[in-house]
């Protein structure tokens, strides 16, 4: 006989699984009052039981011990991670959702008001759900999922348990299987630099199909998790397992797709603050990840949307900021960093700002990698004098411009690139030319905002600017 078949109708007659669960104290008469884990493991051959199952499993108190709970209770944890996770991008149907948030409702009850350890399968699925901005993700299942990892895998007492997930069940047996087909030339099968050099490299979209690239089409949560993995890793997990990290680092810095690619480079910069300075020097994969991230620096407004451009160069120029500190950690300042960071400078940003000065979000965030490059470099920036005067070219029209007011955000970066040129380029400041070029720029600024104030006496975003150059110039 069927146990839950009547929770099945009064899920169909109410039109939803969440409906059944806001009323658990108005079950069916004929709800059986008890029953085991191996009751519900049998049911899970009847074809559309699952959303019944899971209400079933919102009452501990009905679920009575039997010798074979451990074995059992896996099987259902495994069916119901199966019935909530996404198959597609586009698996948005009211009723998914209702069951997806059942069943992580039906892993908190485990987790807390039974006190039992999940399996590993399930905190894998957990932590498919720990970004709120993506499809599959239910209202609120961040705030499920969240205390059930920090219970079973994140607190101090669980690191072998946080390593055996991280490393075996999502890394190896997970991660690496969907990702095996699509992984990039200068990586080997083992996750370390190739010997050789392929002249031919050949596009990262040239076969983009889900034979080759499940992690993307077949299981798109993937980069959820492998994103998890990555944040909850600590320098010992990396320093240990780091080959099985980076084919899917470099696979998903370099994928065609602009929202992939954007994730992947941050992934890339939470995985760089951990993974040791001498590995990467060592490995040579210093220069695989350069390679890498380099490319995007070319994916600027006319071939990509401007607000692509933003979110992809942001977190390349700090990636490649990073990179450089990590490969020449020896001195603050030094003659290779310089060398590495000029190449950043003269292949990125500069030829970036010629194609794309017009838009100014992007031009914002070359000003601000121009910034921090030249912060990075410090005495080495003035090697050319044509970078200096580059930089002043950039800088100028941002300063001169008598509408930079409606753009207050790229006004101040540029005031504060101007100072950090200044602090940083200070020997060539003797020069006549040099010197008149940055009393104009501040001063044409400075008159601007004295403008724009006395006509937006009542706006408090421009006090806020004028305040900021105030202080920031030392005017009085």
């Amino acid at each position: 006989m069927v146990v839950f078949d009547k929770v099945t109708e009064k899920i169909h007659s109410l039109g939803s699984p969440l409906a059944v669960k806001a009323s658990l104290d108005s079950l069916p008469p004929s709800y059986p009052d008890s029953y085991t884990w191996q009751d519900i493991r049998a049911e899970l051959i009847t074809p559309g039981l699952v959303p019944g199952i899971l209400v079933a499993l919102l009452l501990p108190n009905h679920i009575q011990p039997h010798d074979t709970d451990d074995a059992d209770r896996t099987v259902v944890e495994m069916n119901v991670s199966r019935a909530i996770l996404p198959e597609s991008t586009n698996d948005e149907e009211n009723d998914t959702i209702a069951t997806r948030t059942l069943g992580l409702e039906v892993y908190r009850t485990i987790s807390t008001q039974l006190s039992l350890h999940l399996t590993q399968q399930a905190l894998l699925t957990l932590a498919a759900f720990t970004r709120e901005a993506d499809p599959w993700s239910t209202n609120g299942s961040l705030g499920l999922v969240t205390p059930i990892l920090e219970s079973q895998v994140l607190a101090d007492d669980k690191y072998e348990v946080r390593k055996t997930l991280i490393a075996e069940t999502i890394l190896e047996d997970f991660i690496r299987p969907l990702f095996a087909k699509s992984k990039p030339e200068a990586i080997t099968i083992s996750g370390r630099k190739t010997g050789y050099k392929n002249t031919e490299r050949k596009s990262a979209g040239a076969d983009d199909s889900p034979e080759t690239k499940p992690w993307k089409y077949t299981a798109p949560y993937s980069i959820t998790v492998f994103k998890w993995a990555v944040e909850k890793s600590d320098e010992q997990i990396i320093s240990e397992n780091w080959p099985l990290y980076i084919p899917v680092l470099v696979t998903l810095a370099e994928d065609p797709d602009t929202t992939i690619r954007a994730r992947g480079l941050k992934i890339l910069l939470e995985f760089l603050s951990k993974f040791p300075n001498k590995s990467l020097a060592e490995t040579g994969l210093g220069q695989v990840f350069t390679d890498a991230v380099m490319p995007t620096l070319s994916y600027l407004p006319g071939l990509t949307p401007a607000d692509e451009s933003v979110q992809l160069l942001k977190p390349a120029y700090s990636n490649l900021v990073v990179l450089s500190r990590k490969l020449y950690p020896e001195a603050r300042y030094s003659a290779e960093k310089g060398c590495y960071l000029d190449r950043v400078l003269r292949d990125g940003v500069f030829t970036g700002y010629d194609h794309s000065k017009e838009h100014v979000k992007v031009a914002e965030v070359l000003v601000n990698a121009s910034m921090e490059i030249v912060e990075e470099m410090g005495i080495y920036s003035i090697k050319h004098l044509k970078i200096l005067q580059y930089l002043f070219n950039m800088y100028s029209p941002i300063l001169d411009d008598p509408f930079s007011t409606s753009h207050p955000s790229s006004l101040i970066a540029a005031t504060k690139a101007v100072q950090i040129v200044l602090r940083n380029c200070w020997p060539r400041m003797d020069q006549k030319h040099y010197q008149d070029e940055i009393v104009k720029m501040l001063t044409l600024s400075w008159i601007n905002i004295l403008d724009d104030v006395e006509l937006a006496k009542n706006d408090p975003s421009m006090a806020r600017l004028e305040n900021h150059f105030r202080k920031e110039l030392q005017l009085s």
